[in-house]
């Protein structure tokens, strides 16, 4: 009899941490900056994604209200759960929701321009804006499309050094991004 209370105790010892982490805080399996091993967000995002789509389907109908709490402050954050939400949602069984993505990459934009100084905020924004372009083009968005286009084209114009933090496209998106029209400024001299 103390055996089988043992082993029942052991193994709710076991569990228990488990329990605490798929109940405990949204988006505690991504990654965080100020860890020791923290190895960014570029590198497993397969893994990541798997789990951003199951913190999706755990947090049910505050999913939106905790995704915003999350994010923050982070631009980081802001673009990767944005292609989360639309790249990589064909890993679960998760439909896309350009709309929230798009709402996260402007955000992350707002915050960009809140202290352009950074050289490390420039090269966001070009990401940002390049993928704020595509995704809104995509929703129809032409007039918004145009409008971040025109951001990129720009910071690169005047710091080309900046077409480093130009996102990776797949011949797809590029033909869509090349589609929407964009006037280069006039140098004068």
């Amino acid at each position: 009899m103390h055996r089988r209370v043992f082993l029942l105790l052991i193994g709710f010892a076991f569990t228990l941490p488990l329990v605490a982490r798929s109940e405990g805080q949204p988006f505690a399996g991504l990654p965080t900056e100020d860890a020791p091993k923290f190895t960014g967000w570029g590198w497993n995002n397969r893994d990541k994604a798997k789990y951003f789509n199951a913190e999706r389907k755990r947090l049910g109908e505050s999913f939106q209200r905790e995704l915003l709490k999350y994010v923050g402050e982070n631009v980081q954050r802001h673009y990767w759960c944005a292609a989360f939400l639309t790249t990589y949602s064909d890993i679960g069984t998760t439909p896309p929701m350009p709309e929230l993505a798009l709402l996260l990459l402007e955000q992350g934009i707002t915050l960009c321009r809140a202290s352009l100084s950074h050289s490390r905020n420039k090269e966001d924004l070009v990401t940002l804006s390049v993928s704020a372009a595509l995704l809104s083009q995509q929703l129809g968005l032409s007039v918004q499309a145009k409008h971040h286009r025109a951001r990129a084209e720009h910071l690169v114009e005047e710091d080309p050094h900046l077409a480093g933090a130009w996102p990776v496209q797949s011949q797809a998106n590029r033909k869509i991004f090349n589609s929407i029209p964009y006037e280069p400024k006039v140098k004068t001299q």
